[in-house]
């Protein structure tokens, strides 16, 4: 499988860059919700998906 360039900037960042960013858009106070950040951001696209299960920290504060 051969990549092809992307369009996007985001996609030229490397993973650990845009894990950061998906770590910084954590509430800092207060429980999840079904709009929490870790939910949305691995359904954007592939490689997002991708980066954001590879994060722990995205996923530490869930309570079930």
């Amino acid at each position: 499988m051969t990549s092809t360039p992307s369009i996007y900037p985001i996609h030229r960042l490397p993973p650990e860059l845009v894990a950061h960013i998906f770590i910084s858009s954590l509430p800092k106070i207060g429980r999840p919700n079904r709009n929490w950040a870790p939910l949305n951001i691995s359904s954007v696209c592939m490689s997002w998906r991708q980066i954001a299960i590879s994060t722990p920290p995205l996923w530490s504060r869930i309570h079930i």
